[in-house]
């Protein structure tokens, strides 16, 4: 009774203990980090932030805290020292749990390396959880910003004046928009008021934070107009509430259709040893199949098939739930290729400039927003091809060990075969004992052969065999069949061995599994086209924000896409460094992204820079705003819908392929070779 209690506590109450005290310990963190931040500037934490520093560039510790910080500041109002600091505590909090989950469940029930594998895939599972419930909700957060801009427009209606509009929002709003409208109230304020913004682009990370904020002080300091008898100033809040709205839905639905398809898909590790026991227990010929390498190897392949869609999933997830895209630095990739040796390799495993396969595969790091380099690439390739042969090599090894050990198990190698009984019926305890004795004298005899190294062959080993079984005084059945059955075990021990097949077949997966970068490039690829065409919507709203100001110019339209951009930053980047030759940088902006809806913003800005004002560029889009709203709305719900199906059918892949590999397949193929045998013994063959 004391034992069950414990185990309770330790599987199931411990872990809910946990988890409930770091959520509501790092919520408590969170607000006091925001409070401190906002009125401080940021500079509390500067100190705490070297540990990010250090700890970023170590591999993969570096990539899964550049992941948190980039969700915190999408979900909470951080500055960036304070989200480096709460990605850290996130990240021990987090390791911790999912490594003291892992050593409990590892005492517990790890009798197996697989059931070892499957504790450290849901300790993976419990770590990750743990993280994204730390990290904020990104949804909420947006919901108080649209309150908080109603209220804007609501004491704008009386005052007049935007930046006390935002100081009375700010004071009847909640906690978090309370503290960042005031730090809002004193930037647009400020006598340094445009420094003061700039600062605030670099450190907030919310592009709908930026636009109010580059709003209000455009505003503050040039006025409003009337278009029309209608407020400018209160247009463009229902414009960017309108934004704000459309993510708001796009992100909601995501995260509820999304969230359950990672345990979805890690589930169906569980199902081998329920399967292999029901099916020894109710077909006893199958314990034969699940003792061999066969079974082992479709072991394998449902981890691997949960491995690959929980990846998947991941990173559908994560680009649904992305940050501002940045070029990530240090990453440990790179310190490899300060390696001179791994360099030059590298180098001539990757296409050689202006060549086509570098071009398109250039062209494909830049649309799946990566924004790595092209050795950067066939470094994971040439890393990925080295894991994967030595993996494939270790199973093959390992199933030529799980053979052996069926062989020696097997208490009739050779000599008897199932019959209707045995494929039907259950093996009673006293025939389960007579086979475990006569596996035990087998490999007492096999031991003395081998430590004598006899060196005979055909019947002098089956006489020599015989001859120390009689020694033994061996009585559980006739020794010549014994001698035999012992022979034929030698026989097929000798073969169990890494043969050259193997080997090339090894070579071969290596060099397939060394395009999965490639393959994820693609995949990104493929869930970013959809943003592109959201980000262009939003470009729409940037510039029907703006091109009613006369101050306002291509290049200031094009700086504040950068600073909201995530597909497209890059090459917007690039844009502005080329921009002393406007008509050149623009152009070359165009050959860059080939983006139909893109490629027609570009041409409005060319003709905006050179022939008629910005305004007149535009004039369509405020003529067609409907237009654009509706297929707005219907391109979101085509977004959303399918990343719901290709979401579910990437999580049930591990169902399905368990039901097939492990249940179905053993069960015709034991099945066959039980008929099989049967007909033979009936002889009907």
């Amino acid at each position: 009774m004391i034992k069950i209690i414990l185990l309770l506590f330790f599987t199931v109450a411990l872990p809910i203990l946990i988890i409930l005290w770091v959520i509501y310990y790092g919520n408590a963190i969170t607000k006091q980090d925001t409070a401190l931040n906002i009125r401080s500037g940021g500079k509390k934490g500067m100190k705490d932030a070297k540990t990010y520093n250090a700890l970023s560039h170590l591999p993969v510790i570096g990539n899964y805290l550049t992941y948190l910080k980039s969700r915190l500041n999408t979900g909470t109002i951080l500055d960036e020292y304070s989200s480096r600091n709460k990605a850290v505590y996130i990240a021990l909090a987090s390791v911790a749990a999912a490594t003291v989950a892992f050593i409990i469940a590892l005492r517990l029930y790890g009798t197996t390396f697989y059931m070892k594998a499957v504790m450290l895939i849901f300790s993976i599972y419990l770590g990750g959880f743990m993280a994204n419930s730390l990290s904020g909700n990104s949804s909420r957060l947006l919901e108080y910003l649209s309150e908080f801009i109603n209220d804007i427009k609501h004491h704008y209606h009386a005052s007049g004046m935007v930046d006390e509009s935002i100081y009375e929002a700010a004071v009847i709003a909640e906690p978090e928009m309370e503290l960042y409208g005031k730090k809002l109230y004193r930037i647009i304020n400020s006598s340094a008021g445009e420094k003061e913004l700039e600062g605030y682009y670099e450190r907030c990370p919310n592009k709908f934070l930026k636009i109010l904020a580059g709003f209000s002080y455009m505003v503050k300091e040039y006025g409003d107009r009337k278009i029309n008898g209608v407020s400018l100033c209160i247009k463009n809040l229902n414009y960017i509430i309108e934004e704000i709205y459309l993510e708001i839905v796009r992100k909601s639905q995501l995260a509820y259709w999304l969230k359950g398809l990672p345990l979805i898909a890690i589930l169906p590790v569980l199902f081998p040893p329920w399967i292999e026991k029901w099916m020894s227990d109710s077909f006893p010929a199958s314990g034969e199949f699940f003792r061999s390498s066969t079974a082992f190897l479709l072991k394998n392949l449902v981890l691997f098939l949960v491995a690959i869609c929980y990846i998947l999933i991941l990173q559908l997830k994560g680009n649904s739930e992305k940050g501002s895209s940045k070029r990530k630095k240090n990453m440990p990739e790179q310190k490899l290729l300060e390696i001179n040796n791994i360099e030059v390799l590298v180098s001539h495993m990757a296409p050689k400039p202006g060549s086509l396969k570098h071009k398109r595969l250039s062209r494909l790091i830049g649309d799946s927003g990566t924004y790595i380099s092209l050795k950067t690439v066939y470094l994971r390739r040439l890393l990925c091809g080295i894991a994967a042969f030595m993996l494939f090599i270790s199973i093959f090894l390992t199933s030529h060990r799980v053979n052996v050990d069926a062989i020696m198990n097997d208490a009739a190698y050779g000599i008897s075969k199932n019959n209707l009984y045995m494929m039907l019926g259950k093996i009673s305890h006293e025939e389960q004992a007579s086979k475990d004795s006569i596996n035990r004298y087998d490999t007492e005899i096999i031991k003395f052969l081998d430590g004598h190294k006899v060196l005979l062959s055909g019947e002098k080993v089956v006489e020599a065999i015989k001859a120390e079984l009689d020694k033994k005084g061996y009585q559980l059945g006739d020794t010549q069949i014994a001698s035999e059955r012992i022979y034929n075990k030698l026989e097929a021990r000798s073969e169990e061995h890494l043969k050259l097949w193997e080997i090339l077949l090894c070579l071969l997966l290596a060099f397939i599994f060394s395009y999965i970068p490639i393959w994820l490039l693609y995949f990104r690829k493929t869930l970013r086209k959809a943003d592109m065409q959201d980000e262009v919507f939003q470009f729409h709203t940037v510039i029907l924000l703006l091109m009613n100001h006369e101050s306002v110019d291509v290049r200031k339209v094009l700086e504040w896409m950068h600073q909201l951009s995530d597909v497209f930053r890059e090459p917007i980047n690039r844009c502005l460094n080329n921009f002393h030759d406007p008509k050149a940088a623009l152009a070359k902006l165009k050959e860059d992204v080939k983006f139909k809806e893109f490629t027609y913003l570009i041409e409005n800005l060319e003709m905006a820079s050179d022939k008629i004002s910005l305004r007149e560029a535009f004039d369509s889009l405020e003529l067609d705003r409907d237009f654009y709203r509706e297929n707005r709305k219907e391109a979101n719900k085509r977004t959303v819908s399918s990343r719901i199906e290709l979401g579910k059918l990437i999580g049930f892949i591990p169902f399905y392929g368990t039901i097939i590999f492990y249940l179905l397949l053993p069960l015709l193929l034991v099945s066959i070779t039980s008929l099989k045998t049967i007909i033979k013994q009936l002889g009907l063959r």
